[in-house]
């Protein structure tokens, strides 16, 4: 008796590089893809909240905010909670793509 293999063609869905895509069906965290030195700007009308925002790699990040005009770097494998006021917009400071984790939560008054 033969063993037949038959060769199967297995087709991957890429996603668009400026696609944020849910970590898991309804969950909370969203992933974002960064090419190098792109700059994706995520909102720019939003309403005052917190953001936990963990950088996995493997390029540094640049976080800016409608709080400051000042950035905050992050590390690979850093995590932050960052507040986020209007405009939320993150970019990769070196010649390597990078990944972000996000996780909106609403301020309370």
């Amino acid at each position: 008796m033969k063993n037949k293999t038959k060769n199967k063609k297995t087709k991957v869905q890429q996603r668009p590089a400026h696609e944020a895509t849910p970590e898991t069906p309804n969950g909370p965290f969203w992933t974002v893809p960064i090419g190098p030195m792109e700059i994706i700007p995520i909102g720019d009308n939003l309403a005052p909240c917190q953001v936990v925002i963990r950088n996995r790699g493997p390029a540094i990040v640049a976080v800016c905010t409608g709080f400051r005009d000042a950035e905050r770097h992050m590390m690979p494998g850093q995590i932050r909670i960052i507040s986020a006021h209007y405009r939320l917009t993150i970019e990769s400071r070196e010649d390597k793509p990078a990944c972000v984790e996000m996780q909106f939560m609403p301020m309370h008054k």
